[in-house]
């Protein structure tokens, strides 16, 4: 049998990227000041949700350069608190 306990750092998401990815698309997105923001995506992350009394969820989500973070999935970006939400992928 396999284990596996969640680093206590984790906020429960376990990502693993998958990059590179050559498609040429962008994420937009707005930003507070309602201005918006285009950053490449650069590859796709599988990422595993472990939360206390629920199911694992499994998502697939991009992986965008950002200029603060470096290539990071959009999940992760949301909680770092990037302040962006994410209009489409083009």
């Amino acid at each position: 049998m396999i284990t596996f306990k969640v680093p206590e750092w984790s906020d429960g998401r376990i990502c693993v990227q998958l990059v590179p990815d050559r498609t040429g698309k962008n994420a937009v997105f707005q930003d507070t000041d309602g201005s918006t923001v285009s950053l490449p995506v650069i590859g796709w992350a599988t990422v595993l949700v472990l939360e206390d009394g629920l199911l694992p969820r499994v998502s697939f989500e991009p992986v965008v350069d950002e200029e603060c973070f470096g290539p990071i999935a959009l999940g992760c970006l949301y909680a770092e608190g990037a302040g962006l939400e994410l209009i489409e992928v083009t």
